[in-house]
């Protein structure tokens, strides 16, 4: 079984926004930054997870579309102080779709750390990217109801989080919500041989007429994650300055300037329409993550340019703006909690 990367899963939903198109598939103004080729680098380090981003490159720069193609002869370093790694490239099963690379590292993400990220390319300039891994945080989920909502016949599934602010620093918080399928497998034996009940239904109900039938079941996550849409009420919040609280986002958005040091209860509504796994098993993936200031500003534009009425300020175009200098594209430093429910239907 595939792990599923939270650097894969912010690597499609940013490739994908940042380049052309909203939630909404409405193409998205962005302000032209250059006309020339630059190496594209997206993705999360995750504190405590192992080392993974996605690499591409931008091929021409026409109007305000940017077209972008699998990258080749990259050389990523990533080191933080004195010690400096080179990173593995590979395409995947989706480099073609996406046209990028996943590059990787077997070294956990260190919280509290920074680390630099320099890319050479014999064909384009050279690129360094910073990233800041946030410090430990804690968080806790207080309860959750069903609640009504007067655009979704469903309803919402409300989550309470209460997030304790370290103090004497600023911190920048993110809250999202996936839905993953679960595959359970179930397996028999007979005549010393194990057969999956999957096709073979018919042996397996007359073994199992004639009495008990020895089984196992094994259960796999599926590799698609698939984004619940959030809304929430609380006015401390990002996205209630650039929405209200009938519109719709990928994330929600929090920083600590009223709570600094102390704690905060966060409510937000996770839309039920999408929760019921076509196989009849999955999981919720709930995630509060502390991260640095610059993916947090680039995630507020993010959203901005999503908005479920259209444009913000009548399409005014939009500069996403990352951390990679002399490329484009971001990678953000996270240090995450994440809270698992499994899903068999609402």
């Amino acid at each position: 079984m595939k792990k599923i990367s939270t650097g894969f899963g912010i690597a499609l939903q940013l490739f994908a926004a940042s380049i052309l198109f909203t939630a909404c598939e409405k193409e998205l103004k962005l302000a032209q930054v250059s006309n020339s080729n630059k190496i594209v680098l997206l993705g999360e380090l995750t504190a405590g997870d192992t080392m993974l981003i996605r690499a591409g490159r931008s091929a021409s720069f026409s109007g305000d579309t940017t077209i972008f193609k699998l990258i080749e002869n990259l050389k990523l370093d990533i080191g933080n102080g004195g010690n400096v790694y080179t990173m593995t490239g590979m395409p995947d099963w989706n480099s073609e779709y996406y046209k990028t690379i996943p590059y990787s590292l077997p070294i956990a993400v260190l919280p509290g750390t920074s680390y630099t990220i320099k890319g050479a390319h014999p064909e384009l300039e050279d690129i360094e990217c910073n990233v800041t891994i946030p410090r430990p945080f804690e968080a806790a989920i207080l309860d959750t109801a069903t609640a009504s909502h007067p655009s979704l016949p469903l309803g919402v599934l409300r989550f309470r989080i209460d997030i304790q602010d370290n103090p004497a620093e600023d911190n920048f918080y993110v809250a999202e919500v996936l839905m993953q399928e679960m595959m359970i497998s179930g397996y028999f034996i007979w005549e010393g041989n194990w057969y999956s009940i999957n096709g073979n239904e018919k042996l397996y109900d007359s073994l199992s007429a004639h009495g008990p039938v020895e089984t196992h079941f094994d259960t796999t996550a599926g590799e698609q994650l698939n984004r619940i849409m959030l809304y929430t009420n609380d006015h401390e919040t990002e996205n209630l300055k650039i929405g209200n609280n009938l519109s719709y986002y990928r994330r929600i958005l929090l920083s600590d300037r009223s709570f600094s040091g102390g704690n905060h209860i966060l409510t937000i509504d996770a839309d039920k329409t999408n929760m019921f796994p076509f196989s009849g098993h999955g999981r919720l993936l709930v995630k509060v993550k502390s991260v640095a200031r610059e993916y947090f500003e680039y995630l507020r534009l993010y959203e901005r340019g999503g908005m479920t009425d259209g444009f913000y300020n009548n399409s005014l175009p939009l500069k996403l703006e990352g951390n990679v200098k002399n490329g484009l594209g971001v990678v953000g430093g996270v240090f995450l909690r994440q809270f698992t429910y499994t899903v068999q239907g609402f």
